[in-house]
């Protein structure tokens, strides 16, 4: 009743078959060894029951695969359900069942599904939605091996006896489901295709999935550092993995410096959605600094302390922060130990006191520019200190 491949591997239904019952259905999997088509596996459902009619449809993507059984009683007589297998160390095993959340008898949760890595389709070609045996379809995100409803599609259209959700299929991020009974341009039962794109920005990141982890579905840069959502979201799991800045951070280590400026990124490398009155081009992209490092050259002072400027280059009067022999000058540092603490401020007092020369002092040690040590310095110090500054 269904077949589907991928690769060297193909999955055949036998719907009639009798497992866990009459007509309960099955699945026979077949795998290319050499120029040999062996039989594998033989799939059932876990909780399989008579004319559930597993294998009514079958979607088969990488090391998943999704089998319907539209005759399943999960939500009341034949509202269907949809069996998750993964292929785990060589063996397919049953991970999921996937229900929609409301399933009504004779739905038929399952007359058609699609799957690739990352999400699902299922039609449910006989809900009533927009009337009786209307249809609709369901999306699914898969998060690891979990995978959750988040979205239920129906034709703008829709009207008794459409079936929309009888066939469905998906790329990348665009979806098309068939209403085979629709009526259009004036043909009875003609039917349509309806074809939906769920990434709205078009920065390869799911509209649902970018609305539940914090980015916006409707901005390809969401927190305008230059870097566009899914270079940041690399793997579009919505978390930020080892090696992924956070799309939801323009400054991911906190160093001061935004993310995109560290890379390199120019104002020509920006996407059309950063906010150029946000976004610091890098004005020498010949130089970079790691945005996921505060401190790139390990001296003690943040990328953004040293670039005070923020700009990516070195100008005059900054350090490099890609060099640890060069340090930026401290302001009330009276010892020039690059080090702000209470040494500075006995320093400042004794010359208070008239203990200490004024020359004995760095020349970063004013700090308003009087050409004197004092108490302004002292009391600039231990502001510092005490981070009342």
């Amino acid at each position: 009743n269904a077949v589907a491949v991928d690769g060297s591997v193909v999955m055949v239904a036998a719907v009639f078959d009798d497992d866990n019952g009459s007509n309960s259905g099955s699945v026979y999997v077949f795998e290319r060894i050499g120029w040999t088509w062996a039989e594998t596996a033989k799939l059932t459902a876990s909780d399989g029951a008579v004319d559930d009619h597993f294998g009514g449809n079958v979607a088969l993507y990488g090391n998943a695969a999704m089998v319907s059984a539209s005759g399943a009683d999960a939500n009341g007589i034949d509202s269907g359900a949809v069996y998750v297998f993964e292929r785990i160390d060589g063996t397919w095993t049953e991970t999921a069942k996937l229900t929609s959340s409301d399933g009504a008898v004779e739905d038929y949760f399952g007359g058609s599904v699609a799957v690739n890595d990352e999400w699902a389709l299922v039609g449910a070609q006989r809900s009533d939605e927009k009337g009786v045996d209307s249809g609709s379809a369901y999306v699914f995100l898969r998060t690891g091996s979990s995978w959750t409803e988040v979205a239920k599609l129906a034709a703008s259209d829709g009207a008794d006896g459409d079936y929309f959700g009888s066939s469905v299929a998906i790329d990348g991020t665009d979806a098309l489901v068939g209403a085979y009974w629709s009526d259009n341009n004036g043909l009875a039962e003609s039917g349509a295709a309806y074809m939906y794109s769920l990434d709205q920005d078009g920065d390869g990141l799911f509209d649902y999935r970018e609305a539940v982890t914090g980015t916006d579905p409707y901005d390809l840069d969401t927190d305008d550092d230059g870097v566009a959502d899914n270079e940041e979201d690399a793997d579009r799991d919505g978390l930020v993995d080892a090696g992924e800045t956070d799309p939801r951070s323009a400054d991911t280590d906190g160093d001061g410096l935004l993310d995109g400026t560290e890379l390199g990124l120019t104002a020509s490398d920006i996407t059309a959605d950063t906010d150029p009155a946000v976004f610091q081009p890098d004005l020498d992209p010949s130089t970079t600094t790691s945005p996921f490092l505060a401190d790139t050259d390990l001296d003690g002072f943040g990328d953004g302390t040293e670039d005070a400027n923020q700009n990516g280059r070195v100008d005059p009067g900054e350090s490099d922060p890609n060099n640890s022999a060069s340090v930026p000058t401290i302001k009330g540092d009276l010892n020039g130990d690059k080090v702000l603490d209470l040494i500075d401020v006995v320093m400042a007092l004794q010359v208070c006191c008239g203990m200490t020369p004024e020359t004995e002092w760095a020349p970063e040690a004013d700090v308003n520019n009087d050409g004197r040590i004092g108490l302004a310095e002292a009391l600039y110090v231990l502001q510092e200190i005490a981070e009342m500054r």
